[in-house]
């Protein structure tokens, strides 16, 4: 029995692949073969960092402590520093007279 070869379209017509022969392929193919080349093809988690990649394609990547609160700067009038911690919606915390709490949302650039 005669082994066949694989056909391919090229420019409207069908040919015979030969043995060892390049596909041609378009420009637009072409390309995101070589971003597929270059794009990172394995991620390592270092310390408090998880991966978890049962989607290849989405891997979620988490981290876990090694961070600060954020600080408001705050100067005293005698001149001292005394930071003011952020509320864990980045808000600083204000008291009213009346005992009530009304946060200010910070805003950055």
């Amino acid at each position: 029995m005669a082994t066949k070869r694989p056909l391919v379209s090229y420019d409207g017509r069908i040919r015979e692949l030969a043995s060892g022969d390049d596909v041609p392929v378009s420009a637009a193919v072409q390309a995101s073969l070589d971003a597929a080349d270059s794009a990172v093809q394995s991620i390592q988690p270092g310390a408090n960092v998880t991966i978890d990649a049962s989607d290849p394609s989405n891997p979620v990547i988490s981290a876990t402590g090694g961070g600060t609160s954020i600080q408001f700067p705050f100067y005293t009038a005698a001149g001292g520093f005394d930071p003011i911690p952020l509320t864990s919606s980045s808000e600083l915390p204000f008291y009213l007279a009346n005992g009530t709490q009304s946060n200010i949302p910070m805003v950055t650039a």
